[in-house]
């Protein structure tokens, strides 16, 4: 869930707001195909599809498997599937972690908004919420890592490749609001175990799985169009770009799928305020 940024003197009051689902396939004016892409609306097994393989943390872990199979006209071939183990403790510490770090900073969730004391070191764009996520998520993440890590060497995928299979696996994740979650952002394990986020949770993912394969990749949100998505410093097709720090980088949606990189719907950029997100801890360790 966007949050939607509104200044106060001892701390950040913010909105709560869902993500725009973009309906790509509209908007392009694409026939979609007639096999189910989506993995939490279908647990029917592929059998055309490239099995990744299974991730599991820790490595005994044997339940609950969260199954994840998708399709993509970016790549070829051009069905895939993995699974992702993540033990029901490690999900609640992980969980855990998260609220102990809203309690740090006096997160209050107040109807339709929220407010929070900015640690030190930190901006009120939620970057080191992310930051935060991204510590306490990284071990839990490296056996799904290790799984597009493996296939790219086997295959000798080039990182354009590694960036589309990435992008198209998160893609597919379910879209859903965690609101009932502090900063109405899922954690990136938690996302991939539960099959679902909205825009900055599943953003987050994508923007940490991409770097693990040394991609220049930024998070960018929109306080105008309630909005999220991550920007990938290669090249894209048209004009759908942006510089930041002396680099060009593409728009990349994680919220329609087969979105190809440096789409962003046309209505995105009136106004243009997308900004990029700086993912960082607090100065000091807090949760």
């Amino acid at each position: 869930m966007l949050a939607l940024r509104l200044s106060l003197a001892a701390a950040i009051s913010t909105s709560l707001v869902g993500c725009m689902v973009i309906d790509f396939t509209k908007l392009l004016k694409v026939k979609k195909k007639q096999k189910k892409s989506q993995s939490s609306s279908d647990d029917e097994e592929n059998a055309d599809a490239v099995d990744l393989g299974k991730a599991r943390f820790p490595t005994d872990a044997r339940k609950p498997s969260a199954r994840h199979s998708w399709e993509t006209s970016r790549l070829e071939p051009d069905a895939y599937e993995l699974s992702y183990v993540l033990a029901e403790e490690q999900q609640q510490q992980l969980l855990e972690a998260h609220r102990s770090f809203a309690r740090s900073v006096n997160f209050k969730d107040v109807g339709n908004k929220f407010s929070w004391r900015v640690p030190s070191g930190c901006n009120s764009d939620l970057g080191c919420v992310y930051g935060m996520l991204r510590e306490s998520n990284r071990e839990a993440l490296e056996p799904l890592t290790a799984l597009f890590r493996d296939y790219a060497k086997e295959h000798k995928l080039k990182s354009d490749k590694v960036a589309k299979l990435i992008i198209s696996f998160v893609q597919q994740i379910r879209y859903n609001i965690p609101d009932e979650y502090p900063f109405g952002v899922l954690g990136p394990a938690n996302v991939v175990a539960e099959k679902r986020g909205d825009c900055d949770s599943k953003a987050l993912l994508a923007y940490l799985l991409l770097r693990e394969f040394g991609i220049d990749v930024v998070i960018v949100s929109s306080s105008a169009h309630k909005h999220a998505m991550i920007g990938v410093g290669m090249p894209a097709l048209g004009k759908n770009k942006f510089s930041y720090g002396g680099h060009d980088y593409a728009y990349v949606e994680l919220t329609a799928m087969d979105s190809p990189i440096g789409f962003i719907s046309p209505t995105m950029l009136q106004p243009n305020d997308w900004t990029v997100v700086n993912v960082r801890g607090p100065a000091t360790r807090t949760w």
